[in-house]
């Protein structure tokens, strides 16, 4: 299981990810498609977990 809860990340002063949750269990299949959404930068939360918060 992977459960993340109140990501945020900003860039350059722009808020890009402001209180992201998200749970996955295994087999679990999510989508995120729309442009700008921060679909980047949510998938490495769990590795930069140093600067997370």
């Amino acid at each position: 299981m992977l459960k993340m809860t109140g990501i945020g990340e900003s860039f350059l002063g722009v808020r890009v990810l402001n209180g992201v949750d998200l749970e996955s269990s295994a087999g679990d299949v999510h989508a995120v498609v729309e442009n700008g959404a921060g679909k980047p930068t949510l998938t490495k939360a769990p590795f930069n977990s140093d600067r997370c918060r």
